[in-house]
């Protein structure tokens, strides 16, 4: 059995042609809350169209399932945006 929490994602589109949403130009040992992830200077935010977590289940480690937005969601905490920090 694989220990840890593993996710898989495929790259969305932000809308610009690139899966770039958002570049920060921050200054030097400063940070941007945006959408619930933090971002340093010269970082980029990436849009997410899915994600994919390891089955428990599997013993391989090998078998994955779509994370639902909705379904899959904490109803006691706010939204998330689907955004990786570069």
């Amino acid at each position: 059995m694989r220990l840890g929490h593993h996710w898989h994602f495929k790259i969305g589109d932000a809308g610009n042609g690139t899966s770039f949403e958002k570049k920060f130009d921050l200054t030097r040992r400063s940070w941007e809350d945006y959408k619930g992830t933090w971002f340093y200077n010269g970082q980029q935010a990436l849009v997410v169209e899915r994600w994919l977590n390891r089955v428990e289940q599997d013993a391989s480690g090998l078998t994955f399932e779509e994370w639902n937005l909705i379904q899959d969601a904490d109803a006691w905490q706010p939204p998330v945006a689907l955004l990786i920090n570069s």
